[in-house]
């Protein structure tokens, strides 16, 4: 598959935040491949795994910075990896309470 081909079945509502045909796959493939898993339909999802190894989805998972806590324990399960293997689980918590009640 190629780069035009995938992003054929790119929606633009998974990325909303970016016009669609300024999206590089390869040189975003972080950005895109945590969109999908978060965002994304079973489509987005059946092209996602036919353009991008697993290896490598794997490890961009693994880099994504945040992610919400279903998405998070969704890969550990599927990856058959600990959830500290994420860097997303060993940063620093962003729902901390400031105002102390």
């Amino acid at each position: 598959m190629t780069a035009e081909e995938f992003k054929s079945h790119l929606r633009q509502v998974t990325f909303w935040d970016s016009p669609l045909p300024h999206i590089d796959v390869d040189a975003h493939k972080r950005y895109v491949i945590s969109r999908i898993f978060t965002h994304g339909n079973m489509d987005e999802w059946r092209a996602m795994r036919k353009y991008y190894d697993w290896e490598v989805i794997i490890e961009e998972m693994k880099k994504v910075r945040s992610l919400d806590h279903m998405t998070l324990n969704f890969c550990a399960e599927m990856f058959h990896l600990p959830l500290n293997e994420f860097k997303c689980y060993n940063g620093e918590r962003l729902d901390r309470n400031y105002w102390g009640f």
